[in-house]
């Protein structure tokens, strides 16, 4: 436990101090942004209230006893997962609410003037949103004209089936993001075993990424179909077989709808394909996923690579990613700490275990390790990521991290036990001193 979990966290620990401290005594002279959100170059202040921790506290505590008993291990699969999806429900609820308590705290991302809720009531349907996309994207909220029309569909779809219900789309929107876990757990099972399915869980599930953005974060509802498109791509690779690999691309595709960002996820599987010759694979994969932004095209308007191309732009306007070299070496460094740390600092030095060359054991899931880590170095230094919201973009990455931390401590329930925790403070520590609000 100690060489694979505690050694490897004081070393990153050690390595974040003498960061965070030297890089606090450089001036960013305007250049970044301290409101709180990215946590490696915050201004730290206060922010939850305290009095949401108890719940949250007494719901880790119920959890922990019943896995030292092994309850959680002799429940019946449906019933740890519809426990687990509430649970994380629940959780990430209570922390949302820290910041001005039930609805506003809830709703408050929502209703903001940078962000999709503000696009809602300019369509009038979901048909409309597509074909008129492109041509009134700068009209948008920053998020909004940013990202594929996808998010806004979510969107107007849920507060169409909730009656116009603000509050009802927020419980959606949490719900969704939930559902991760059900791809999750089916990865994780094929590599794992059911046992270790469920560690693989709580990994994901105290992930301070998964838990400070856990409700009302459109970025949650972008992990479910890259979790999917991961499971069935793993799937796809390890058997040879078409179906899974068509069902990976239609993930992908659909993901590429929600967020441009998602080409991080899908650049992951196609080197992970790459590095264990699944180039098969790796061909239906890509045309499926094609074939669905054409079918877009076809049959919603949407043109999808001129909102890209346009998105590139307007974003560009607003904070230029290449205003000069000091900028991008900023940002650069943001982008890889806030990463590590809100993946949680005790599973990213975990998950630098696997990164290391030679390692001998599962070599399929060191790929996975592996490519997650090079997809992501690839956007920090190519993409166009500015003001240092990595740390939660790339949380849909997480499925090909947990899972093979928990196939390298999966003999070590202390060590799985020790990493959850960690995280579960982190966000915690985080939610008390930062403003972690979308």
């Amino acid at each position: 436990m100690v060489r694979r979990v505690l050694f490897p966290l004081a070393v990153f620990l050690a390595v974040l101090a003498v960061v965070k401290i030297g890089f606090a005594r450089v001036p960013s002279e305007g250049l970044l942004r301290e409101d709180g959100l990215f946590p490696l170059w915050a201004r730290w202040e206060r922010g939850g209230a305290a009095r949401w921790f108890v719940p949250v506290l007494a719901a880790a505590v119920g959890t922990g006893l019943l896995w030292r008993r092994g309850a959680i291990d002799r429940l019946p699969a449906p019933a740890f997962l519809t426990g687990a999806i509430a649970l994380f429900a629940g959780v990430a609820c209570a922390l949302s609410l820290t910041n001005g308590g039930f609805p506003a705290g809830l709703t408050w991302p929502l209703t903001r003037d940078e962000d999709y809720g503000r696009d809602v009531p300019r369509f009038r349907s979901i048909a409309e949103l597509g074909a008129t996309f492109t041509a009134r994207q700068a009209e948008l909220s920053l998020h909004g004209r940013t990202h594929p029309p996808g998010p806004i569909a979510v969107m107007l779809a849920l507060e169409r089936l909730t009656g116009g219900s603000v509050v009802g789309a927020a419980l959606g929107l949490v719900a969704l993001g939930a559902l991760t876990i059900l791809p999750l757990h089916a990865l994780a099972r094929d590599a794992l075993g059911e046992r270790g399915a469920r560690r693989a869980v709580l990994l994901w599930m105290t992930a301070p990424a998964v838990l400070l953005y856990g409700a009302t974060c459109m970025d949650m509802v972008f992990s479910l179909p890259v979790a999917v498109a991961i499971w069935q791509g793993e799937r796809a690779i390890a058997s040879g077989r078409a179906r899974p690999a068509v069902l990976a691309g239609l993930a992908i595709g659909a993901s590429l709808l929600l967020t441009f960002a998602a080409g991080v996820a899908a650049l992951a599987l196609a080197l992970v394909a790459a590095s264990r010759r699944g180039f098969r694979v790796l061909s239906i994969v890509a045309g499926v996923a094609v074939a669905v932004l054409i079918a877009a095209r076809l049959v919603w308007g949407l043109d999808w690579w001129t909102a890209l191309r346009q998105a590139a732009r307007l974003d560009a306007a607003d904070w230029p990613a290449w205003s000069s070299a000091r900028y991008f070496v900023w940002t650069r460094l943001m982008d890889v700490f806030d990463a590590l740390i809100l993946f949680g600092a005790a599973l990213s030095a975990a998950w630098a275990g696997l990164l290391r060359p030679g390692l001998p054991s599962s070599p399929a899931w060191t790929a996975w390790a592996r490519g997650a880590a090079a997809a992501s170095a690839l956007a920090f230094a190519l993409g166009a990521f500015k003001i240092g919201e990595t740390g939660r973009i790339l949380m849909f990455l997480l499925p090909a991290v947990v899972v093979p931390v928990a196939k390298l401590l999966e003999d070590d329930d202390r060590a799985i036990a020790i990493v959850a925790l960690a995280g579960l403070a982190q966000a915690l520590v985080f939610e008390a001193v930062l403003d972690t609000r979308w």
